[in-house]
Parts: structure tokens; sequence; C-alpha cells
């Protein structure tokens, strides 16, 4: 036994944009949002009983739900310009509006001395909303011609707007929670359920009713709370129905309106079931944060050869540390408190190119950052305040309205880059998390990977010693797999070149690393053959850390031996 909320897309269409950019559809339908509908039906009828009420307490507390949602195509509109609504006609209004309410707070609050002071207060701000309230009625030829000629949809200004849909393979959603509730509850929820008509924009019109089982899935994706999950929904919080009954009184339609709700990772409950099974590393396979190359103003983006990949990690990790302060735990700094180096996982910094293609141009399009499995909220926190510090510091974005302050790194001789973080699914597949954690028996550097030992002289023209150079240099590269906690690949082979079209020779990646009074690596690529697929991403050897050493899945077809 379950309690399940079946949601039928009349049209079968979803039209709802998505939080964090207005030009996309979201999809699946994100909980908060359903629960917010059902919080609308409660209201639409004045007689409501107090069990709905009910009702809706307890479907906020019962946790996050599973949502069951096939996949959808997404149909992006681009901005249509639409009139206003008479903003220019009622000028200052708002304020005026506002003013009263806080009027009529402070005289609410006020003690016996206090009260005659805050009614005049009130007095002289309702006399401020008449007076502009008359002035914006005045006939033509008096107060504001022009302004009341505004009123009229042709003379409003205009203003862009976005009504992005998803089309789904299946008009059928599903949210589940696994402990029912009481059948009076459960009665009372879904009288509430009938009520909802539309989910999202007007335009999208629902059924909506409680089942005790979702039923066969289909096609349809089950995606569960996870908090490493990829994809973000946004779900209720006990006390939501409070929450957004002090909203709508706070706004009332005046301000801006911000759903409360919590942000929760959601992650494909079949992928996560064979992710198990799958052999991967310590790195994590979700829960990037991507930027992207952008360009400057008046200028074209600036991309470097990926063999930079070393200067523009460093670079990146510099501009966050001093962001971050001294706030920053090791496992993001990857120093122990003593200053020595950590000899476990911690933050990488991973410069992503544009390799493997037939015209592949082997530059930098973005850098990722790649935490380890398992970080402590308190580390991402330290994080994201660090990222954010240093977009507040940053050059204005130049791309969609919305998106963060681009990120200007600066290094010396090499010029300047500017990274912008990606909000949402990054369009080249270089930043795509998926073009490096994809399931695979094959595995090619991208980067150079720089060996922990020195293998001895590869380029001899001994072949007894170049042959031991190269055993060295290939077990090198398996301790690298095991060091990461990956299986010892069955084959290793070690290149000067790699196999993956536009990636740059071995020896442009030395030294490495570029300063410093440490031991020079010897950078080799790499071919590895698992007996089984492992999951990535596969990033190897001393500079794994710096984004040296990132290997990508390739297919038996492309093995090239």
């Amino acid at each position: 036994m379950m309690l399940a909320l079946e949601v039928r897309l009349l049209a079968g269409r979803y039209a709802a944009t998505q939080f964090n950019d207005r030009r996309k559809a979201e999809w699946p339908p994100h909980p908060a949002r359903v629960y917010s509908a059902l919080v609308a039906a409660l209201y639409d009828d004045p007689e409501h009983g107090q069990d709905e009420r009910d009702a809706l307490e307890w479907l906020a507390a019962a946790g996050p739900p599973d949502v069951i949602a096939s996949e959808a195509s997404r149909r992006n509109q681009p901005e249509t310009y639409v009139p206003t609504n008479d903003a220019s006609a009622l000028t200052g209004i708002d304020r005026h509006l506002m003013k009263v309410r806080e009027a009529e707070s402070a005289l609410e609050r006020a003690d016996a001395k206090s009260q005659k002071k805050a009614r005049a207060k009130l007095d002289k701000a309702l006399e401020g909303l008449r007076k502009v309230s008359v002035k914006s009625a005045e006939a033509s030829g008096k107060g504001t011609p022009s302004n009341a000629a505004a009123v009229l949809p042709q003379g409003r200004s205009r203003q862009p707007r976005f009504f992005p849909v998803a089309i789904p393979d299946n008009p059928l959603v599903h949210l589940c929670w696994a402990d029912p509730p009481t059948a009076s509850t459960a009665v009372a929820l879904d009288r509430v359920a009938a009520r909802v008509v539309r989910l999202g924009h007007s335009s999208s019109l629902v059924s909506v009713r409680v089942v005790e089982e979702p039923g066969d899935l289909g096609d349809r994706v089950r995606w569960i709370p996870d908090e490493e999950g990829e994809k973000i929904l946004r779900v209720p919080t006990e006390g939501q129905l409070q929450r957004l009954d002090e909203e709508h009184a706070r706004h009332q339609q005046v301000e801006a309106r911000v759903l409360p709700a919590r942000f929760m990772g959601y992650a494909d409950a079949k992928s996560r079931a064979l992710e198990a099974e799958t052999p991967h590393s310590y790195f994590a396979t979700a829960n990037w944060v991507v930027f992207e190359v952008v360009e400057s103003e008046g200028s074209r983006r600036r991309l470097l050869d990926v063999s930079l990949a070393q200067h523009v990690a460093r670079a990146l990790r510099g501009t966050l540390m001093s962001a971050g302060g001294e706030e920053w735990p090791s496992v993001l700094t990857g120093h122990a408190a003593g200053g020595e180096p950590l000899t476990g996982a911690h933050l990488a910094f991973v410069p992503l190119a544009h390799v493997g293609h037939e015209h592949a141009s082997g530059t930098i399009l973005g850098v990722a950052l790649v935490p380890p499995q398992h970080l402590d909220v308190d580390a991402r926190d330290a994080l994201s305040r660090a990222i954010g510090i240093a977009e507040a510091q940053g050059d204005p974005s130049r791309g969609p309205s919305g998106n963060p302050n681009a990120l200007r790194l600066t290094m010396g001789r090499h010029g300047t880059v500017l990274l912008r973080r990606v909000r949402g699914l990054p369009s080249p597949q270089a930043l795509q998390p998926e073009r490096w954690t994809r399931p695979s028996k094959r595995w090619a550097s991208a980067t150079a990977i720089a060996l922990d030992r020195n293998p001895g002289n590869l380029r001899s023209r001994e072949p007894d010693v170049v042959e031991r150079a190269v055993a060295q240099a290939e077990e090198s590269v398996r301790r690298a797999c095991t060091n990461i906690g990956l299986p010892s690949p069955v084959a290793v082979w070690v290149h000067a070149r790699s196999l993956l079209t536009g990636a740059p020779a071995a020896r442009r990646f030395m030294p490495f690393p570029s300063r410093g009074n440490g031991p020079k690596r010897v950078c080799v690529h790499a071919e590895l053959v698992f007996d089984e697929p492992v999951a990535g991403p596969v990033i190897l050897g001393a500079g794994r850390f710096f984004g040296v050493g990132l290997c990508a899945p390739i297919s038996a077809a492309r093995r090239g031996r």
C-alpha cells in the first residue's frame, strides 16, 4: 500500500517554466508546484473543511515523493513581446499601496503611547494613495494624459514573455509516497485533488486524483529522491501550507512571488540500481559544477588549447579559494590542516575539451568542478558560497538575463579567459557530465596522464630500454586506476598521442607541474580496457585534481589497434 497522486495532462502538454530559466520548460512537474495547485484548489471552495486542510498539512510533512513520468520533448519558443499591465498609467501606485500596508502593520503593533503617531502615518499614506488614484483616473486633457492613454493595449510598452512547453510521451504523471495516510485523510485529499483544473500555465489543463498504486510504469521513468541526484526538483516541506498563506498575504499581487520550497536531488531509480552494481571511481558522477568559456565585451571568446589544462585549473582554483577564504575545508583545498597534500579524494578542477570528434579542435570549452562522492553538506555550502562571492566580483553576464556573472581568469602570457557557470543542461556535449561518466569497458585519455613514478626513457633508441620503460608506464597507469577506486584494467597501452581526435600529444602537457621545485612528471596518453564496464569520471595520475589525466569512454569500433 502507498499513496499516489495521479496527474493526467488532458491536452497532452505541460506549460510551465523552469524556476531558474524562464526560456525552458519544466519537466517533470515539480512536487512543490503540484502542492501549490492543491492549495489553490483548497481555497477555491470558501467552505472547505478542516479535514481537507489537515490532509494538505499531512502531505507537506510526508517527505519528498517519488515522481513517475515519461521522457518529454520540449518546445522552446522564442521570446514574445506582449503589452504590460497598465504600468505607465498607474505609475507609483504600488509604492503607495506598500506604504499603506506598512502603516497598517505599524498601527497594529503600536503600543498606547505610539498609536497616535502610527494613526497619523496611516492617514498620510491613505491620502497619498487617494491622490495618485484620482490622478490616474482623470479625463484626457488633465493630469497625465499620456499615462491615461497607455491604458489601451496599443499604447502600452511591451515586455518579453516566454511560453515553453513540455510534450511528454505519456500524459500520465504519478507522485508516490511509500507510507499512506489514514483512509479519512486520503478521502479528504482526493476531494481537494478533484478540484485542481490546471498545473502551471492556465493552458495546462489537468485532472488529479488519489490512487493506491501508480500501475504499470511502461516507458515511464521513476525518479527517486537522492541528495546526489543530478535532476533538481522543488519539493514541499512540513509547514508548507502556512508558508504559502503567509506569502499570499505578503505579496497581494504587488510584490514578486517566490514559491517557498526545498530543493531536492532526484535520480533515475533504474539507473541508480545499475550504478550501484557498476564499478566507479571515488569521483562523483553527478553534482558537477560546470563553467563554460564565454566571450568578453567587444571580443570573441578565448579558447585555449587543452594542453594548458593545468594552468586553467590552477587559475580557477586560486580564484575560488581566494573567495572562499579560510573557511574552505580540506576536501575542497586538497590540503590537510598542516598544509601537507591530502592523500584521499578531494575536489578536482577539470577543464573539458572538444576532443574525440572528426572536426574536434582540442580547445577548452569549459571547466568542471568534480567533487568526491558523498561530499558533506558543509563542504557543499562552502563551495557554493565561494562561487557566489567570486561571481559577485566577476564580469556582468553577456548572456540571457538571470545568468550569473562570469569569472575572469588571468593567466599571464596565456591571456585572460572568462568562465560563466552553466545553469541547466549545457548544449556542447563536452560540457555534459554524461560525456565523461558513461559506463564503458574501454577508455582513452583526453588529457595526458602524469605518471606517479618516472618509468625510464620512453624515447630511447635501445629497444630493451624502451620495453622496460613502457612496462613501468603501463603498471603506473594500472596503479592510478586502483588509486581512485577502480579495478585494475585487464589491458593498458601507452602512447605518445591520444586515440581521441583533437587531443594534443602527451609531450605538450609537460612539464607537469609547470611550477614549483617538486619532481617533474612524465606524461603519456593511454588506452585502457576493463573486464566489465566501469563508470566515470576516470581521472588518473598525479595531475588528476588539476585537469590532467581525464579519460573518455570509447566504443569497441574506435579502439584503433
